[in-house]
């Protein structure tokens, strides 16, 4: 399994690090994320290889830290962040 890569984009505002409860042993890379009332978007640029696993049906699988699973949700699109009526 090839980990994808997560990028800076344009309007994030916010760069979350590890948790202060982390286990150090295992990496948390920081990420960027625009924090906007309640929607918080990251940004993940699949490289040319994963691009074409994507394109021959292999899965793209959500990993979340924790023991349960927030409302989340894939897009993908030309640069713009998620649909703003998409709220909690």
């Amino acid at each position: 399994m090839m980990d994808i890569p997560h990028v800076y984009f344009n309007g994030a505002n916010q760069h979350l690090g590890a948790p202060s409860n982390w286990d150090r042993q295992e990496p948390c890379d920081a990420l960027w994320v625009q924090n906007d009332d309640g929607l918080c978007i990251s940004c993940w640029r699949p490289s040319f290889i994963q691009r074409v696993m994507i394109l021959i049906g292999r899965p793209v699988w959500l990993h979340v830290v924790g023991n349960k699973q927030p409302p989340v949700m894939l897009t993908v699109g030309w640069g713009e962040p998620a649909n703003k009526e998409i709220r909690p």
